[in-house]
C-alpha cells in the first residue's frame, strides 16, 4: 500500500491475555458490539455474558480445552487478521441467515467460509494494481498448493521455488509486494 511506511501497529489481540480474554482488546470491542445489538434488538441474554448467548461455547469444549484447545473467540479470531473489521465482515450476513442464538460450530464454520471467500475477493482487487488476472490466479494456485502440504511456516525460498514453477518469473517481486 502507498502510505504503509506511515501507519501505527495497533495490536487487538494480546496472546498474555488469552487466559482471561475479556481483557483481550479484539474481545471487548466484539463484547460491546455485541451489547448493544441485542440491547437494540431486545434480544435477551440467556447465559453469564453476552458471548456466551451469542455463541455456543459447549460445542467448542467437546474437545477438552475447547477445539483444538481454543476458546469458541480464538477460533474464530484465527480465520481472520485479528482487526475490528474482519469481524464485522465475517458477521455480517448474519441477518440474512436462520440461525438461532447461542451460533453453533456449524454456524460459525459457515460464517468463516463467507467471510473467505469475502477476503479472497479484497486481496484479488488489491492485487489487480500490480498483476495481470492470469499472474493472480497462478499466484492463488501456488498459494493453493503450498496450503495443501499442511505446513505452518514456509521459507522465502520454498515460496519463491513455487512461483517460479508456476512460471512466475517475478517470484521475487510477487513476494516482496
Amino acid at each position: 500500500k502507498l502510505f504503509s511506511s506511515y501507519e501505527v501497529v495497533i495490536k487487538w489481540y494480546e496472546d498474555i491475555h488469552r487466559n482471561n480474554e475479556l481483557k483481550i482488546k479484539l474481545k471487548q470491542f466484539i463484547v460491546n458490539r455485541l451489547k448493544k445489538n441485542f440491547e437494540y434488538l431486545k434480544i435477551p441474554i440467556t447465559k453469564n455474558d453476552v458471548w456466551a448467548s451469542f455463541v455456543n461455547e459447549d460445542e467448542f469444549q467437546e474437545y477438552g480445552y475447547g477445539y483444538n484447545n481454543k476458546t469458541s473467540f480464538k477460533y474464530l479470531i484465527d480465520h481472520t487478521f485479528y482487526r475490528p473489521r474482519d469481524i464485522i465482515l465475517l458477521f455480517k450476513d448474519i441477518s440474512s441467515k436462520n440461525y438461532s442464538l447461542p451460533l453453533s460450530k456449524n454456524n460459525i464454520n459457515d460464517l468463516i467460509g463467507n467471510y473467505s471467500q469475502d477476503i479472497i475477493k479484497e486481496l484479488y482487487n488489491e492485487m489487480s494494481i500490480a498483476f495481470t488476472k492470469n499472474e493472480i490466479d497462478r499466484i492463488f494456485g501456488v498459494l493453493e498448493n503450498l496450503s495443501k502440504l499442511q505446513k505452518p511456516l514456509f521459507s522465502y525460498n520454498e515460496i519463491e521455488k513455487a512461483l517460479l514453477n508456476q512460471s512466475l518469473v517475478n517470484a521475487s517481486e510477487i513476494i516482496d509486494t
